[in-house]
């Protein structure tokens, strides 16, 4: 399950549900609502739509007699604790928070017998940044008895111990990359990641990527990506073939765009191959559902355009497969069985904010 709301300089939050209830994770806390409430919160910079509804969750875990912790790259955690302690004032109560900093390189275990994995890496952004990557752990084999003390009573494996001689077999784990989250960054960090070889990044079953900028062949644009450093679709677009994920999740994106220009831009720049393997969160454009399939919402728009008051199906189709994150029709629902129609029409008007002219940075 991935839920998104999403917007360049305005808020951004996005939840991870893994199958069967193992684990849920919070990646940046810019707004908050229901269904946020995870109790491991990883926070990639201290821009405040990233970070600024923290205190908010804090809160709403407290109602819930719960503390949730939030890793922090070590320059938010002094600013991120003085907002906590004003938010406690201005409540009247006490809002408990377990701010932990993580370095990149660092790792920390959570879940069920702490058996996922998160590292931070190292991004560039113009201020302190991080992005994480989330291992799921599986015990190959088993710690047992060497066979060679199988006779040997309790005493005397406790002696050996003391002389430091080991009486069991190790446990051998084995880890596999489920997702990756970038947060804010330019591509060339993730290039240059000296945490992780982007070849392993690129890798993960779900790689979730910013992408602010959009307009191709548009030097303003592509100025200010460079400018703000952040992702530009021409970034996907040059290094596609790299980008192995089952899953890329396009994210982050300027609210200079609407629902339409965004889907028909990655439609028509994205190689068909990438296309099919990429979602992108537009519940904040327009989208009734948390993920929107790229593939299927282009087609979707094809097969509409030309019918008097053509507009997105609303029926509500039952999806086949296990629970979790799929690469389906339309769009990925809460509950990882149902997928919703991606929008309920595409508007012939161009906001307000698309007006040639119209000054919009997202930073």
């Amino acid at each position: 399950m991935i839920d998104a709301v999403s917007a360049a300089g305005v808020h951004s939050s996005l939840v991870v549900g893994w199958a069967h209830g193992k684990l849920k994770i919070l990646f940046d806390v810019g707004i908050y609502k229901r269904g946020f409430d995870a109790r491991e919160v990883f926070i990639s910079h201290g821009h405040i739509d990233h970070i600024g509804a923290a205190v908010i969750h804090a809160r709403a875990a407290r109602a819930q007699n719960a503390i949730a912790t939030y890793y922090v790259p070590a320059v938010c955690a002094d600013p991120l604790e003085r907002m906590r302690v004003a938010g406690s004032e201005l409540d009247g109560q006490d809002i408990p928070m377990n701010i932990r900093v993580m370095h990149p390189g660092e790792s920390v275990f959570i879940g069920p017998n702490n058996s996922f994995r998160v590292l931070a890496f190292e991004t560039a952004h113009r201020v302190e940044s991080q992005g994480y990557a989330v291992y799921s752990q599986n015990v190959v084999s088993r710690a047992e008895l060497k066979t060679e003390y199988a006779s040997l009573s309790g005493r005397e494996l406790g002696e050996l111990k003391k002389q430091g001689m080991s009486v069991t077999t190790e446990k051998v784990i084995e880890e596999h990359l489920d997702l990756v989250y970038t947060g804010d960054t330019t591509f060339q960090g993730l290039l240059d990641c000296p945490t992780l070889s982007c070849e392993e990044l690129f890798a993960a079953d779900i790689f979730i990527v910013e992408c602010t900028y959009l307009g191709l062949n548009d030097s303003d644009v592509r100025s200010k990506a460079i400018q703000w450093e952040h992702v530009h679709l021409d970034d996907l677009v040059e290094h596609a073939e790299m980008i192995s994920a089952s899953l890329l999740v396009v994210t982050h994106i300027s609210v200079r765009y609407s629902l339409g220009q965004i889907l028909n831009l990655l439609k028509a720049n994205l190689p068909q191959d990438l296309q099919s393997r990429t979602a992108v969160t537009l519940r904040e454009f327009g989208s009734v559902g948390e993920l929107t399939s790229l593939h299927a919402a282009t087609k979707k728009m094809r097969s509409d355009r030309y019918k008097p008051g053509g507009s997105w199906s609303k029926k509500v189709v039952k999806a086949s497969g296990s629970s979790g994150v799929r690469s389906n029709d339309h769009s990925y629902h809460r509950d990882s069985n149902k997928i919703a129609p991606a929008a309920n029409s595409v508007k012939r008007k161009k906001n307000a904010t698309e007006k040639e002219g119209n000054k919009v940075d997202d930073v």
